[in-house]
C-alpha cells in the first residue's frame, strides 16, 4: 500500500507529565511499529477519491447510507425543493467517492 511501518519512540518524562514514583505510567508492553505514509503518498480518504480509488471507508459509507432505505422507500415521498442534490435511490461506492473528491 501508500504506508510503511517505521520504528518509534520510546516514552520520555514529559509524556507521562513528568510524574515520578507511583504516578508514573508504566510503558506499554506490546510495541506496535507505527504507520505513516511513504514519501510522496497521501493516505486520506480524499486522496484516494481524487484518484478514482475506491476504499473499504467508502463501501461501508454506501452500505450504512443504504440500510432501511428498501424499507422506507414505499412510506415517503420526497417533496419539496432539492436544490440541486440529486442524490440517488441507492447509494453506491463509487458516488461516495465521486462525493468526497
Amino acid at each position: 500500500g501508500d504506508g510503511e511501518a517505521y520504528t518509534g519512540r520510546h516514552v520520555r518524562p514529559k509524556d507521562n507529565g513528568f510524574a515520578t514514583g507511583e504516578r508514573l505510567t508504566p510503558e506499554f508492553p506490546i510495541r506496535n511499529r507505527p504507520l505513516r505514509a511513504k514519501a510522496g503518498k497521501a493516505v486520506t480518504q480524499l486522496a484516494y477519491a481524487r484518484a478514482g480509488i475506491i476504499t473499504p471507508e467508502m463501501e461501508f459509507v454506501a452500505i450504512r447510507e443504504n440500510l432501511g432505505r428498501e424499507v422506507m422507500r414505499g412510506k415517503l415521498q420526497r417533496d419539496g425543493e432539492a436544490f440541486g442534490a440529486a442524490i440517488p435511490d441507492f447509494v453506491t461506492p463509487e458516488f461516495v467517492r465521486d462525493e468526497v473528491a
